[in-house]
């Protein structure tokens, strides 16, 4: 095996798992939500990796 042939074999073991990263975002987006609608919360946002990726 070519070490290019490695490296996208490799790839392939860590790319992300589109329909996990979909249900993550769903469960930030509700608790974004639920949380932006308390009347002592000013603002509400994203953070860590899927704020890095959206």
């Amino acid at each position: 095996m070519r070490i290019d042939e490695a490296f996208d074999d490799f790839q392939k073991s860590v790319n992300e798992d589109i329909d996990q990263t979909r249900l993550a975002r769903d469960r930030r987006d509700l608790f974004k939500k639920a949380l932006g609608s308390e009347p002592d919360v000013a603002e509400v946002f994203g953070s860590g990796s899927l704020r890095a990726s959206a």
